[in-house]
């Protein structure tokens, strides 16, 4: 009888002492990740201290420690995203974990989650009081109303109140898409089209689907006609997206007229100057209506006009540029070198020193102002040279 029972009774017992080592086994492992992980931590070994971390949370998934300590590598790694379901999950465990709660509400509060964020820090400051929370508290607020403000006054059209009140968002919430993307929105209004770029290229970071930022920023290099920038931007769009609709047609007309444009550079480069006029008009023709890149053209045309002996016309097209940015380097120069072929050395003169005074140290603007008053001044004696009717050569 008493063999029998034993029998009986021995499976059981081995059952639970093989449960009580495996338990045992697992404690002490759990604890050597811990003490590793920590020592890690300790010397800045974020990403090492991380991986012990991990296999922690593997062996005990309800160790609201550990879980709060790999969420603090996180954030010290700029890594909120992954951060956050960590905290969540913290206070989920252990809903008066204060250290948590305001963890999570600062990274809520950069998301411009405001109401979440209002919450962690109302909790936590029940919990434990403090004026750390209470100026947090008044921060919220704060964020909250200027963010709210911004969109009323957007809509009122009154573009420098909606960009003080953006602006004064985003130094709470720089995590906030939709800040940045409404900003871009106004600064594309008020014509401050490199602004609008920087925020929409910030938004590219925030959101996982960039596919219409990219898209986005691609027009806006291409309103300012800068093809290469528009095509590097409209190539991500399609690397996130290959069969976009719009994307796709938008690459093939920019893909074009970069490839026209670096012909036009190389007619240059090598001294073709009629082939650098036709390469000219061939682009005009295939983009007629964006300013900023018939401007690029007349920027590069007017050289090759000079060049070719066209005066006037080489002029025109400097001055056009002017127009449009009156301290432009190439165009200024461009058009003092022919002001001087047709002996018109005062506006020669006026291009030089307004080059050489927005351009400070460019050799080209000083040497050309040089050369230019010492022609003006050769050409106030008396010009035999045209008493005979001999084309005047300088020879310097």
């Amino acid at each position: 009888m008493d063999s029998a029972l034993s029998l009986h009774i021995n499976p059981s017992l081995a059952l639970i002492s093989c449960l009580f080592a495996y338990a045992f086994a697992s404690k002490e492992e759990v604890d050597r990740h811990i003490e590793k992980g920590n020592a890690l931590l300790a010397k800045g070994q974020f990403a090492d201290a991380l991986s012990h971390y991990h296999s922690v949370i593997d062996l005990d998934p309800t160790n609201y420690q550990i879980l709060y300590r790999r969420a603090t590598v996180y954030l010290a790694l700029g890594k909120s995203k992954q951060a956050l379901p960590d905290l969540d999950r913290v206070v989920e465990l252990k809903e008066d974990f204060t250290s948590a709660r305001i963890q999570r509400g600062n990274v809520l509060l950069k998301q411009g989650e405001i109401d979440g964020a209002l919450n962690d820090f109302k909790l936590a400051n029940k919990i434990a009081p403090s004026d750390e929370l209470g100026q947090k508290l008044r921060i919220c607020e704060e964020t909250k109303e200027a963010a709210n403000a911004a969109k009323v006054y957007y809509d009122r059209g009154d573009i420098q109140t909606t960009l003080f009140y953006l602006t004064s968002a985003l130094e709470h919430s720089p995590w906030d898409a939709s800040l940045y993307r409404l900003r871009a929105r106004v600064y594309e209004d008020a014509g401050e089209v490199q602004k609008a770029i920087a925020d929409m290229r910030t938004l590219t970071k925030l959101v996982a689907d960039s596919t219409e930022s990219f898209f986005a920023i691609s027009k806006l290099y291409y309103t300012i006609g800068d093809i290469e920038n528009s095509l590097g931007q409209i190539r991500e769009c399609l690397k996130l997206n290959p069969d976009h609709k719009e994307c796709f047609p938008f690459y093939k007309r920019v893909k074009k007229l970069h490839k026209m444009k670096e012909s036009l550079d190389e007619k240059v480069k090598k001294s073709e100057w009629m082939e650098c006029l036709e390469k000219g008009q061939q682009i005009l023709k295939a983009e007629p209506n964006v300013k900023n890149i018939q401007l690029d053209v007349y920027r590069v045309t007017c050289k090759c006009n000079r060049e070719a002996g066209h005066i006037s016309e080489a002029i025109a097209e400097c001055t056009e540029v002017l127009e449009g940015d009156e301290n432009d380097l190439e165009a200024l120069v461009e058009r003092a070198e022919a002001y001087l072929i047709e002996e018109m050395y005062d506006e020669a003169i006026e291009d030089y020193r307004k080059a050489s005074t927005s351009h400070e140290g460019d050799r080209r603007a000083k040497e050309g102002l040089e050369r230019a008053e010492k022609m003006k001044k050769q050409a106030g004696k008396r010009d035999y040279y045209k008493i005979l009717g001999v084309k005047r050569v300088f020879l310097i």
